[in-house]
């Protein structure tokens, strides 16, 4: 089981560490970041769990070796950069980065941190899988069934001055009150990428039971 550190604590116990193998990086330290923690940990991979908080689950089990605090990416992403590098310099060899959810992948995906391995693919194939509107154009390209779903025209990105999918260009836009009336109640809303915007209303799918629910949403 591993101490939660501070950001200079945790660096501080990489520099006095040794590793016999490249480490892994898992982010975040909670219920997702615990799995992949155990399924390296049984491998004998060494395990360095960050996180914005103390809160998860991960830094407390035995497949963890080190944890500590990094700033966190939709905060600050290049603040998340110089800490991820600042760690990676600590280490014998060189760590392999291992985002668990979807802020952390893209967050190593843009800003490609000095000193550790990035085990994904391109950029543009990560937004394409994690953004849901790109996701969902790709599957209807490919034949692929996915829950019925609107871009409402309220939050098109036209409108908002928000940004396009990148397969999500060709997607149709329409009214909150057409979408419901396609669908009929009750429906979920749910973003495109999901961590911003449970972060910003505590949650990633809401459910509109009515009219007034869905308007109160959008």
């Amino acid at each position: 089981m591993a101490t939660f550190r501070s950001f200079e604590g945790l660096r501080d116990a990489l520099a006095d560490a040794e590793f016999d193998r490249p480490p892994a990086i898992v982010c975040n330290a909670h219920v997702t970041g615990l799995s992949v923690a155990r399924a390296l940990k049984a491998r004998d991979v060494p395990v360095i769990a960050i996180d914005r908080n103390e809160k998860g689950v991960a830094p407390y089990s035995e497949a963890v070796d080190f944890a500590g605090r990094v700033t966190y990416p939709l905060d600050d992403e290049e603040g998340f950069r110089k800490d991820v590098e600042a760690l990676a310099a600590e280490v014998d060899h060189e760590p392999v980065a291992f985002g668990c959810m979807d802020e952390w992948v893209h967050a190593f995906s843009r800003t490609e941190p000095e000193g550790v391995a990035l085990p994904f693919a391109e950029r543009a194939t990560i937004d394409r899988v994690l953004d849901k509107e790109s996701l969902y154009t790709v599957a209807e390209e490919l034949d692929v069934p996915y829950p019925e779903t609107y871009r409402i025209a309220e939050t098109d990105p036209d409108e908002t001055g928000g940004k396009e999918g990148p397969a999500g260009e060709n997607r149709e836009s329409v009214p909150a009150a057409e979408a419901a009336e396609r669908l009929g109640f009750p429906l979920v809303v749910k973003p495109a990428l999901k961590r911003k915007f449970s972060e910003a209303v505590g949650t990633n799918v809401i459910e509109a039971a009515d009219e007034s629910e869905l308007a109160d949403v959008v």
